[in-house]
């Protein structure tokens, strides 16, 4: 069938992915809180109408930056139940081939 992709990738590769997510994810958040940080200690020292607008404008972003940060939470949390899943099924699918009877051949 044209078009047809096929994936094969293991549960493990899935944990490793999500763990790699989570040390990218622990880095854009310190990023982003190390930003407000620092525009707060340039509230002390800038003051002002531009101060405030810059100060109004980077606290916009926050929301996006804090449901960025939740939205890949719940990724790393699938990935992670999927890989779970995906072990378990197929040590299921094992357990279940090994009680089969052996072939009468051979």
């Amino acid at each position: 069938m044209a078009g047809k992709a096929n994936f094969n990738i293991t549960p493990s590769e899935i944990r490793s992915a999500a763990t790699n997510m989570e040390t990218s994810l622990r880095e854009f958040v310190r990023a982003y809180k190390n930003i407000y940080a620092a525009t707060s200690d340039l509230r002390v020292t800038f003051q002002g109408e531009a101060s405030n607008a810059y100060n109004q404008r980077i606290e916009q972003y926050r929301a996006d930056f804090v449901a960025t940060e939740r939205s890949v939470k719940q990724f790393i949390e699938f990935l992670q139940r999927y890989s779970g899943e995906a072990t378990r099924t197929e040590g299921d699918l094992s357990n279940v081939a090994k009680t089969l009877p052996a072939s009468r051949r051979g």
